[in-house]
């Protein structure tokens, strides 16, 4: 047997399909599993032929660009199935030798995966939640039509990377979101989850729920692929700011109620023991004001309570406080390094 015959049995006993094409791409010489699927043609014969049409133009275009490099490698379907091409120029000589490796498998699998990813993100999206898909180390980072649409955004209108929508976080948040992401990268949380403001189209601020998840790490543990939605919170936050408000805020006067003074109080002594700020309270209430209500009708009463309580605030120096405890009766907190003295002027007020 002469070594040429030797060596083609031994290519034809491979696992790929290995071919001879010249500069324009036709097929010179194949191996029996190429010839196999290709039905044995008549060489030479242009390798673009075969494959399938919607890979055609883009063969066209990667085979020109290999004549510079001289090396080819992309992937196409020939013969119904998905093969991975490489090939190389030979050492001196205007021809190339190349493989097909069956890649079928893997590109179902993908497939598969990119179909499971639709389902999920279609349920996600049918919750009325936005969607968001964070390749991490890529940084890229695909957003769902709803997702956009939450903020007034149609497809196309802000570039599809993780700091399109940072930038758009308010300020005062930014660092408790990076700190929960953080948390969540390095494991210390088992999901991702931060409440912020998110700037919107219009000008004005939405309140999210932003909740995640790592799917994928790299060998060191460094977070590959998140995935997470968007949740409008901002009814839900005004609601919270109103119950806040009730708790804490005397409706007649704006002042703080008891409750609130009470908070305030305990932060004052927190401080003092850590500074040594002096501390007065002063208890003020409003002599006769039983008669005015009496004789004068109760809407005179609520409108004098609103003027002391006005003019209270209007003499209240840096870290006073007064609150509406009930009734005619205010409390004043001054917690300054003058208090004593604070306490005299607020008393001529």
């Amino acid at each position: 047997m002469s070594a040429h015959v030797h060596f083609s049995s031994l290519l034809d006993a491979l696992p790929q399909q290995v071919w001879k094409a010249d500069a324009q791409g036709r097929l010179l010489w194949m191996n029996a599993r190429l010839a196999e699927v290709l039905n044995r043609p008549a060489l030479p014969t242009p390798l673009a032929r075969w494959l399938h049409e919607d890979d055609r133009d883009a063969f066209a275009a990667a085979w020109s660009q290999a004549q510079h490099r001289g090396r080819f490698e992309m992937e196409y379907r020939l013969g119904g199935n998905w093969v991975l091409a490489q090939a190389q120029r030979l050492p001196d000589s205007p021809l190339w030798l190349g493989t097909h490796t069956d890649i079928n498998a893997r590109r179902a699998i993908e497939t598969k995966l990119r179909e499971s990813d639709e389902i999920w993100k279609l349920a996600l999206e049918c919750s009325g939640d936005g969607v968001w898909d964070w390749h991490v180390q890529a940084g890229t980072e695909y957003f769902s039509d709803r997702y956009l649409r939450l903020y007034g955004f149609e497809p196309g209108d802000v570039q599809a990377t993780p700091e399109a929508f940072d930038a758009r976080t308010h300020p005062d948040d930014l660092a408790q979101m990076d700190k929960d992401r953080d948390d969540h990268f390095a494991g210390r949380t088992p999901l991702y989850r931060n409440e912020h403001r998110v700037l919107a189209k219009d000008g004005g601020w939405k309140w999210i729920l932003s909740r995640g998840m790592v799917i994928a790490r790299d060998a060191a543990g460094k977070p590959l692929r998140m995935v997470g939605t968007h949740t409008d919170i901002t009814d839900r936050k005004r609601q919270e700011a109103v119950v806040w408000q009730q708790a804490r805020v005397d409706t007649l006067t704006g002042l703080p109620n008891r409750r609130s003074l009470r908070e305030r109080i305990e932060r004052a002594l927190a401080l003092r023991t850590m500074r040594g700020d002096e501390l007065a309270v002063m208890f003020v209430d409003l002599d006769h004001f039983k008669e005015v209500n009496d004789s004068l009708g109760h809407d005179v009463g609520d409108a004098l309570l609103v003027q002391v309580a006005g003019r209270l605030q209007d003499h209240m120096p840096a870290g006073g406080v007064v609150a509406r405890m009930g009734g005619d009766e205010f409390t004043v907190l001054l917690a300054t390094d003058q208090a004593a003295s604070a306490a005299e002027r607020v008393g001529h007020a």
